[in-house]
């Protein structure tokens, strides 16, 4: 009795438990994703999973995970019917990466669950039409206006391209393009530097006709190694009409007038970076200009002439470097006198009495009884010949004045002339007031001198003036 009890009860509870769990099965559910695992390249409109049976949608749509070049990108869904049609929110782009995969608990209609999991990727596209480009071999030895030439299998627009190109280089380069728009070369707008490795940079963009290029393109390149410094070969005086450059040796005897400095290299140079670093000292107005073709002669046109018994100092910085971009080894300082002798006056004679330049004032006696007016002869002479047209420079800048007292007499000059020789100034000067015994009267003769005084030729001209003061008795 007790046993048949135990059998019924285990009857009617197995009964009981397939009766209450209604979503267990033991059925064989199936699910295909369309395109499968492993095809490189699709085209289709949208992705799509295949049920054998019919699930709850919102669940098979929770676990779908869309990717797009690596990264989580929004899904859009439509059914049809028991097929799960997924695509990006955004659109397809032709040449992206994408990985689309579906993995969870599905649940059917009756209740029933089932566990999946599938997973497709592809790039997006038509394999014959991949947005692709082909760049240069890297290069180790590029000469210095080494040009490369970037090709694309479609046309590219000429600001896109400039947009999605990187050059690392800090020197000026130029981009020109094809006529179909298929190729652009990169070439330097004046020469790349020496010694130095450069790298170039093509990132992805998305083409007018939504192809996105394949994959990043990059290169790189070494220009013509250098490791010879310029060396300054001779810095030394020029002529003023350029053609004549002197032994280095006479820079310190022939550096008078206007004579240019001339500056030789061994190598080609950078014209700039010359004139930055090359200076003269006391400064004189001129201006650096290249003396070649080659670039390894340059020339200080100057436009005064040097100061008389002067020394200049020529320095040449070592920031000059040469067209490789190679620095000179060390500045250089160059020194020279103007050997030009000054203008000097040799002797002055007032109405004929010479004047002693060692007393302070020279004391002349020219009253007599009767003479109402003073005149005075004035006698210059100068060491060197005064060129012709100085002559009237010279006389401007020889004066007679009044000192003191202001209540005196102010001297007019009423003749002057040059001797044959043109060495000798004589003039004359009247309106003078004699000293008394209750007050002097002292007068002053001002030959000027100085770079603004009187010159005899191109450079030559006095040190400094001359003054003699007098007093009339």
């Amino acid at each position: 009795m007790k046993c048949s009890l135990i059998v019924d009860f285990l009857v009617l509870s197995s009964c009981m438990l397939f009766a209450s769990c209604g979503f267990l099965s033991f059925k064989t559910y199936e699910l295909d994703v369309l395109p499968q695992e492993g095809g490189r390249y699709f085209c289709g409109t949208s992705v799509d999973f295949v049920f054998s049976e019919s699930v709850e949608h919102y669940y098979a749509q929770k676990a779908v995970k869309f990717m797009c070049c690596g990264q989580s990108a929004e899904a859009g869904f439509a059914w049809k019917g028991d097929t799960l049609c997924v695509t990006p929110e955004d659109g397809w782009i032709y040449g992206y990466d994408y990985s689309v995969s579906l993995e969870g608990q599905m649940h059917l209609k009756n209740g029933s669950t089932f566990v999946v999991y599938e997973r497709t990727s592809f790039i997006y596209g038509d394999k014959n039409k991949v947005f692709s480009a082909k760049g240069p071999d890297n290069l180790e030895e590029a000469s210095l206006d080494y040009s490369f030439k970037i090709e694309f299998n479609r046309p590219v627009q000429k600001q896109v391209f400039r947009k999605y190109f990187s050059f690392d280089g800090s020197e000026d380069f130029v981009i020109q393009e094809s006529d179909d728009l298929k190729s652009y070369t990169v070439k330097p707008l004046e020469s790349w530097l020496v010694n130095k490795q450069y790298f170039w940079k093509l990132n992805t963009f998305v083409s007018d006709d939504n192809y996105i290029l394949d994959s990043v393109l990059g290169g790189n390149f070494k220009t013509i190694t250098d490791t010879q410094s310029p060396e300054l070969v001779r810095v030394c005086p020029v002529s003023s009409d350029k053609s004549v450059w002197y032994n280095p040796d006479t820079l310190q005897t022939l550096m008078s007038g206007k004579k240019f400095i001339g500056l030789e290299f061994s190598k080609p140079m950078d014209f700039s970076s010359v004139k930055n670093a090359f200076s003269i000292t006391p400064q004189v107005n001129g201006s650096l200009e290249a003396a070649d073709d080659e670039g390894c002669k340059f020339i200080y046109s100057v436009k005064e002439p040097y100061l008389a018994q002067v020394e200049y100092t020529v320095l040449i910085k070592d920031g000059a470097r040469d067209t490789h971009g190679l620095y000179l080894g060390e500045g250089q300082r160059f020194t020279f006198t103007c050997p030009d002798e000054y203008l000097k006056v040799t002797g002055v004679k007032i109405n004929g009495s010479a004047v002693d330049f060692d007393r302070d004032i020279f004391t002349l006696k020219v009253t007599e009884d009767g003479v109402e007016e003073i005149n005075l002869n004035f006698l210059i002479s100068f060491s060197e010949k005064i060129e012709e047209q100085n002559l009237k420079t010279a006389f401007d800048k020889t004066t007679v004045k009044l000192v003191f007292p202001y209540s005196a007499l102010t001297p007019v000059t009423t003749h002057c002339h040059w001797n044959s020789e043109r060495t000798e100034l004589f003039f004359t000067c009247t309106n003078f007031s004699a000293a008394t015994d209750s007050e002097s009267v002292v007068y002053q003769l001002k030959i000027a001198g100085g770079s603004g005084g009187i010159y005899a030729g191109e450079n030559c001209y006095m040190e400094d003036s001359v003054c003699v003061n007098f007093v009339l008795q």
